[in-house]
This record gives structure tokens, C-alpha cells and sequence, in this order.
């Protein structure tokens, strides 16, 4: 046991970006130091993870311990916002409901954690036009699941789909940058990467570090 002091410094809520793959995907995770992993999680070969592309506040986290007859639970919640419909999220999403997925997530302290060996969550999805014009047109989605142990801290590499190897920096040693336009992740930055556009067009993209 030791004083549990909380950091005060910075306190950011919400998550910035989310992955996802089918859990039987993953062939090993790396050496376990109390909650967190030290080294890589490996996948199958030409396995990548996904990213879930969520709109802008709306992606968060929740974990809830419970004890049962099983003994000590931890629950999750991992829910956002998609915005709009099309025939190909429509599609995409409704093969996301018949799987069994682990989960990556950063949230905004900097901080990247991964569902734990053992624990799965499932895929639920509704959707709402809503009423007026003002009204947002989407998705609610959420990933939802339980296991033994909670979600733990991460700081290996990972492979996402299109965008290539990721390896994010510890807290506070700098930051992954990723590069949308037109509301899609073109690409990801890592810290000493040189990203260099050319266009002879006026562009405007939307920058975020994770």
C-alpha cells in the first residue's frame, strides 16, 4: 500500500482517440506490472487494430467494480457519437454487432490504456434523425463488456488500419498528432516525424494530439 496523492497538474476529460480489433485477433500481451503492460501486444499476421472515429466530445469511458458470487468484477462502458448516416456506416456498423472486440483508448491526460486478457465487450448501436434541422443526425454506439481485471495502461506499439505502426510516447513526452480532413484521420505523427503537405489549393485541417 502507499498515500494515494492525486496529481493535480492537469485533469482533461473525455477520450481522444479509440481503437478497436476482434479479440481473437490478439495472440499475446506482454509482461503485466500490476496494471500495467510492459513491452508489445502482438496480433495475428495481417491483423491491424481500427479506429472508431467518434465525433469531437463526445467519447468517454466508464468502469465500475461490482462483487458477485464470481467475486470481484469490473464492468465497461465505452460509448460516443457518430454523426450522419450512409449505407456504408449503416453496413459497417451492423457487422460490428455480430463480434467480440478489445479496445485501446487514450484519453486527454495523455494516458493509453487496453481491455485486459480475458475480457471482451460487445457492440450496440442506435440511431436517431431527430426532430428539426437543429437536431444532431447519428449514431449512439457503445462497447460494453466485464472481466476480472479493470482496463490496463499501455505504452507498446500497435498497427492501425491505414495509417501504419503507432507507438505512442509516455505522458509528458510528447504526443501523437493526428491529421484530419474533411472529418476523416488522414494520417498520424509521431514525435519527430515531419509531416509535409503540397497542394496548390487552399486546405483546412483539424489537428489533435493524442
Amino acid at each position: 500500500m502507499r498515500n494515494i496523492t492525486p496529481d493535480i497538474d492537469t485533469n482533461i476529460g473525455g477520450l481522444d482517440i479509440v481503437f478497436f480489433t476482434p479479440v481473437e485477433n490478439i495472440t499475446g500481451y506482454p509482461v503485466q506490472d500490476g496494471l500495467v503492460l510492459r513491452g508489445d501486444v502482438t496480433l495475428k499476421e495481417n491483423c491491424v487494430w481500427y479506429l472508431m472515429g467518434y465525433t469531437r466530445d463526445t467519447a468517454s469511458y466508464e468502469q465500475q467494480q461490482k462483487t458477485d458470487r464470481r467475486g470481484t468484477i469490473y464492468e465497461l462502458k465505452q460509448k460516443g457519437f457518430i454523426p450522419r448516416d450512409a449505407p456504408e456506416l449503416g453496413s459497417a456498423l451492423y457487422d460490428l454487432a455480430r463480434r467480440r472486440f478489445a479496445l485501446m483508448f487514450r484519453d486527454r491526460n495523455g494516458f493509453l490504456r487496453i481491455t485486459a486478457p480475458g475480457t471482451y465487450a460487445t457492440f450496440t448501436h442506435s440511431f436517431a434523425s431527430g426532430d428539426s434541422p437543429a437536431d444532431r443526425n447519428g449514431y449512439k454506439v457503445s462497447f460494453e463488456g466485464e472481466g476480472v481485471l479493470p482496463a490496463l495502461y499501455y505504452a507498446g506499439a500497435f498497427e492501425v488500419s491505414e495509417l501504419g505502426i503507432v507507438k505512442p510516447p509516455a505522458p509528458g513526452e510528447g504526443n501523437t498528432v493526428t491529421i484530419m480532413f474533411n472529418g476523416q484521420v488522414v494520417r498520424l505523427v509521431q514525435p519527430g516525424q515531419i509531416l509535409e503537405v503540397t497542394s496548390p489549393y487552399t486546405l483546412g485541417f483539424d489537428i489533435r494530439f493524442i
